[in-house]
């Protein structure tokens, strides 16, 4: 039994390891100006376990907000900052989030994002608030929603990750 356990415990955890994605906001464009972030989250599924990357230059950065705060771009109050230029990662669990650039006058031209998380894997597209206005710029078209190589890379090492370990345990079981 001493030699099962470790197995179990595997097979309860491989979920996990599959399912979790790195999303990066905006794809391959980032954090910044032109991109309808609006559009863009409706393209993606975003799942609890996910991890959201923000890619940005010196004069942005990324700041979580209430759902009032950003309805009316008020950087605040912040629920979470993070510093200008660089890379933020966020992990996310069920509910919507709101990040906004606190630049003054970036969150007005377009840099919001409102994600609606769902409980696990597979879940439903997210909707955004109705009343989040488009930047004035014209937007970039969105990436493909399976596109992403960063969740490309995630889901693949993490089956690979789950494999080897599950081989490992097998052949401990067996030996």
């Amino acid at each position: 039994m001493a030699r099962v356990a470790p197995f179990l415990v595997l097979l309860l955890l491989s979920p996990a390891l599959i399912s979790a994605a790195t999303i990066t906001v905006g794809g391959s464009n980032g954090w910044g100006f032109g991109i309808n972030y609006a559009n863009w989250a409706r393209s993606q599924t975003f799942s609890s376990g996910d991890t959201l990357v923000f890619n940005y230059g010196p004069s942005h950065s990324v700041a979580e907000v209430s759902q009032s705060d950003y309805n009316n771009c008020n950087s605040g109050n912040p629920i979470n900052s993070f510093p200008a230029g660089g890379s933020t990662s966020v992990a996310l669990s069920t509910g919507t989030r709101y990040f906004i650039c606190p630049t003054p006058g970036h969150c007005s031209q377009g840099m919001r994002l409102a994600v609606t998380v769902t409980g696990g894997s597979g879940g439903s597209a997210p909707s955004t608030p109705g009343n989040a206005p488009s930047p004035s710029s014209p937007s970039i078209p969105p990436p493909p929603p399976s596109g992403n190589a960063a969740s490309t890379v995630g889901a693949w090492s993490g089956l690979a990750a789950a494999t080897s370990l599950a081989l490992v345990a097998i052949f401990g079981v067996l030996s």
